[in-house]
């Protein structure tokens, strides 16, 4: 974001106060102000479920710009239109997990050989959800589902937070992540950590969860020209400002780095609808792993 800001300030001479939180604490601030009638914000910039959230209260005014019809149709939502994508991979340190080792599916990770090498992230509802729907919709039972995921967990330790995961990845605290972010993996390789989401032969793990991050305008923004204004920057000169970032954007500079793979969307209003059942299933499963620090 400090990236981004610089960027469109330095184009238009317009001068952005940014508030920086987890999606979480942003949620609850865009909550709290327009309870208070406080109009303290323009636009939001944050994770797919809470714009979706702001979005169900009544907050945001859809973006209706010609750019949106470029975003990947992930990205087109209800309300707010994405300007990167989260993709949630299987990745692996090489030091631990050699060429040819790797698992061909994320249900390979339930095998006792991987007790003890895998990590799962405590958050990653969202990951779940959607890869549990995917099984089911491929012939698996509930019950077969539930299992495998529980054995998976029971082969990983539960990080908190996926730059931290990503952290002790690089540093062989574990072999393989089931859940780790792309863009994460992707940074620590071009610092020179032995890690990767691509097998040395072959298309990387699949399918791939994709979950968009993005913009929404306020509906009470005090200056919604300049809201206006920055969505389309960051929709079209920020794109590049995210690539470099190793982020995914919604309307790729370049060739899409997701052509020709297997990808499927967070199933975002089921979470919405039925956030709890998620929560819970989830925290269920990971209890079968071991927590790391």
């Amino acid at each position: 974001m400090d990236d981004l800001v610089k960027g469109f300030e330095d184009e238009y001479d317009i001068n952005v106060s940014v508030y920086r939180g987890n999606s979480e604490s942003v949620l609850q601030r865009m909550l709290q102000e327009q309870k208070a009638n406080y109009f303290g914000n323009d636009f939001v910039d944050t994770n797919a479920g809470e714009l979706n959230i702001m979005n169900s209260e009544g907050l945001l005014y859809p973006y209706q710009g010609e750019l949106r019809d470029k975003v990947r149709k992930e990205g087109q939502a209800n309300g707010w239109t994405a300007s990167r994508f989260n993709v949630f991979v299987v990745g692996w340190n090489t030091t631990k997990v050699k060429a040819g080792e790797e698992p061909k599916s994320l249900e390979e990770l339930a095998d006792p050989r991987w007790a003890g090498r895998v990590s799962m992230e405590v958050g990653d509802v969202d990951w779940f959800a959607a890869m549990y729907k995917y099984y089911l919709d491929h012939g698996k039972t509930e019950d077969q589902v539930r299992d495998m995921f529980k054995k998976i967990a029971s082969n990983s330790k539960v990080a908190k937070g996926h730059t931290t995961q990503g952290e002790l990845l690089s540093a062989g605290q574990f072999g393989i992540t089931a859940s780790s972010y792309s863009h994460t993996i992707d940074k620590a390789a071009n610092k020179g950590a032995p890690v990767t989401w691509h097998p040395a032969s072959g298309p990387p793990i699949q399918p791939l969860v994709v979950r968009p991050n993005g913009v929404g305008l306020v509906k009470t923004a005090t200056n919604p020209a300049a809201a206006m204004l920055f969505v389309e920057w960051e929709l079209t000169a920020g794109q590049k400002i995210l690539e470099k970032a190793f982020r995914i954007g919604a309307i790729p500079t370049k060739a899409d780095p997701l052509v020709g793979l297997q990808v499927i969307s967070v199933p975002e209003q089921e979470l919405l609808d039925n956030g709890k059942k998620w929560d819970d299933l989830y925290a269920e499963i990971i209890r079968s792993g071991q927590e790391v620090k």
